[in-house]
């Protein structure tokens, strides 16, 4: 089913949306990014390619196109443009599976439709029969479902995690250390890493020993920035860019930084309240850095 031939054969129609059946919709990953910009670009220029749609003769499925979807709901639109091809669910996911042309699905992505397919009572031997794979093409996406459980998943579907950072760092993390997976797992919510910030993040955590390792787990964020700081001012100083006061600067934005995430960090920190010592010492310490800080702006006054 090339887009060629599906354009001739079935030309679009313009289909209510509240009628079509979307139960594929969770076997696909959120990219927010590219969500956004599909939006723009539907709402500036009108929909390039519909989406594919199986007519079983008892509900319109969507087979293709749950992004273009998601976008046309996100702008309040109540029809859209769909190739509509009037056959039963299994030859459409088989005619589409064996010629995607608007994005070929993630590994992950495919694991998701087979279980779903299992779910609705499809046999093992009947889908990879109905999707053109082997049984052991079937075995290799199912035990992805198996290495990652629901969290890792449900942080694929909503874009916190890649598929690749899941198959590449995630699996082999879970297997040797649950805890560490959940608890870096954890900080891609609050905040998001490249897929080269994992990649280095998991070559130094795989390489250091206990302590340190537990360091890089419980601060992946500040470990990630602070050797981005660190790699910035020895270019920079290779080059002769970097004066003593610029560094001096540097040095000051950093520490603001660590500060801030203190505090963040603090009232969590606080529950349940900290024996009274500990809690002097706490403030004692805060104390001394506001009084630093002072003197600061009191020797930056003098020469301004």
């Amino acid at each position: 089913m090339t887009e060629e031939a599906t354009t001739s054969v079935h030309p679009a129609v313009e289909l209510d949306i509240h009628r079509l059946d979307a139960r594929f919709a969770q076997t696909r990953i959120s990219r927010p990014k590219s969500q956004a910009q599909l939006v723009q670009s539907i709402a500036q220029n009108g929909l390039y390619l519909p989406i594919q749609v199986a007519d079983t003769g008892d509900a319109l499925v969507v087979i293709d196109g749950y992004q273009r979807l998601h976008a046309f709901h996100t702008l309040d639109r109540d029809r859209i443009p769909a190739h509509c091809h009037p056959q039963p669910l299994v030859e459409a996911l088989r005619d589409w599976f064996a010629h995607q042309h608007s994005r070929k699905l993630d590994p992950i992505e495919e694991a998701w439709l087979i279980q779903q397919l299992l779910d609705e009572g499809q046999s093992r031997q009947a889908i990879v029969k109905h999707l053109g794979k082997g049984e052991s093409w079937l075995c290799r996406r199912l035990a992805l479902l198996h290495d990652l459980d629901t969290p890792y998943q449900q942080a694929l579907r909503d874009g916190v995690l890649s598929s690749w950072a899941a198959s590449r760092i995630f699996i082999p993390l879970a297997r040797a250390n649950e805890a560490d997976a959940r608890q870096l797992l954890h900080a891609l919510h609050d905040a998001p890493f490249s897929t080269r910030e994992l990649s280095l993040w998991y070559q130094h955590y795989q390489s250091s020993r206990d302590e340190q390792r537990q360091r890089l787990i419980e601060h992946p964020r500040l470990f990630l920035d602070t050797l981005n700081s660190q790699q910035q001012q020895t270019s920079l100083e290779g080059s002769g860019v970097l004066g003593p006061l610029p560094k001096w600067l540097q040095e000051l934005e950093e520490l603001v930084r660590h500060l801030s995430r203190l505090e963040r960090r603090l009232v969590e920190l606080l529950e349940p309240a900290p024996e009274f010592e500990l809690y002097v010492r706490m403030e004692s310490q805060a104390v001394s850095a506001k009084q630093q800080i002072e003197k600061i702006i009191h020797t930056l006054a003098q020469v301004i």
